[in-house]
């Protein structure tokens, strides 16, 4: 049975060099041929198939998918593929609450390694879709979109694969690059920068315990500030938008025998302004250091996090960084 539909599956591939009136013949000969399968032998591949097949092609038959697609999950509910095109089958026919909640069921560890990135892209698209269509475009939804936007500005794929949202964008006269990052920069901090560096770094339910926000700063943040200044192996670098600092962190080289004299990144005090977060700024701030870290011919970059930051953990997995290590503190003071 296998065989069988994996040779439909070769033909689908192979219609899709076609023209578009050859390929709706290679596709209805498809669903002909899906019809002979005997009942006996009509498994959740299958109907996904059959689902797949009604979705794709021109004009689309969304009823019968979504009819064909839910009867894969049936059969077997962890079937990923059949789950997203679920989930836009119901987005399609208005049914958004569902439309969210399926394609939050969607496993992307269920997806090939060569296309899971760009379903990722496509579920998170989906979802702040869905959220747009039950809600309208609120602050909430438009933060959603701002972070989408912006973590996949540089993508090649941006406008191919997030084509819904900018549909549902249009209706509210927007345009995907309206929300895009503009005019954010980089560069070292001056003493000028500190007071709002230290303003950013008081500003959670972590920071308020340990730092000192006064006018004037008090005169350790100023000497802490001029020994990194005339380190090399360290940077403070502030994001800057429209002449507002909206971001910083602290980078730290460090010359290492071990991996064959490697030398290592660190990267600490990571913030966004309260007022900025959301929009993909931390994400920028973060791409840059790492680049910074690949300009120093650095081998690894390295960072610990606050066991109480949920949401800085996920930050940091989505760019790459793996709880490898076990971190441990000391307090000396």
């Amino acid at each position: 049975m296998r065989k069988i539909f994996s040779e439909i599956w070769s033909k689908y591939d192979e219609a899709a060099l076609l023209s578009d009136n050859e390929r709706e013949i290679i596709l209805q000969e498809i669903l002909a041929e899906l019809e002979n399968v005997s009942e006996d032998k009509r498994n959740d591949e299958y109907f996904y198939l059959k689902g797949f097949i009604n979705y794709d092609k021109e004009p689309s038959d969304i009823p019968q998918a979504k009819y064909y697609l839910q009867k894969a999950l049936e059969i077997n509910p962890a079937e990923s593929y059949a789950r997203l095109y679920f989930g836009h089958c119901l987005y399609d026919l208005g049914e958004y609450k569902e439309a969210d909640y399926n394609f939050l069921l969607v496993n992307k560890d269920g997806f090939s390694d060569n296309v899971r990135d760009l379903l990722q892209m496509k579920v998170e698209e989906m979802l702040v879709c869905c959220h747009i269509k039950l809600t309208g475009l609120d602050e909430q939804s438009s933060l959603e979109a701002k972070k989408l936007i912006n973590k996949y500005l540089k993508s090649d794929y941006l406008h191919d694969y997030l084509f819904n949202l900018s549909k549902v964008l249009k209706e509210f006269d927007i345009n995907l690059q309206d929300l895009a990052i503009k005019d954010l920069s980089f560069r070292q901090a001056t003493r000028a920068d500190l007071l709002e560096i230290v303003r950013m770094l008081a500003d959670d339910f972590l920071g308020a315990q340990r730092e000192r926000y006064e006018n004037p700063l008090p005169e350790s943040y100023t000497r802490a500030f001029e020994e990194i200044q005339i380190d090399k192996n360290n940077e403070l670098i502030v994001a800057e938008k429209d002449g507002a600092i909206v971001g910083s962190l602290q980078i730290t080289f460090t010359p290492s025998i071990s991996f064959q004299g490697g030398k290592r990144a660190t990267v600490e005090s990571v913030r966004v302004d309260e007022k900025y977060r959301g929009q993909g700024i931390g994400r920028e701030l973060m791409l840059f250091a790492i680049n910074r870290a690949r300009e120093e011919k650095c081998v690894s970059m390295q960072l610990t996090t606050n066991a109480d930051r949920a949401d800085a953990h996920r930050f940091y997995e989505n760019l790459g960084f793996k709880g490898t290590h076990l971190g441990m503190k000391l307090k000396l003071t």
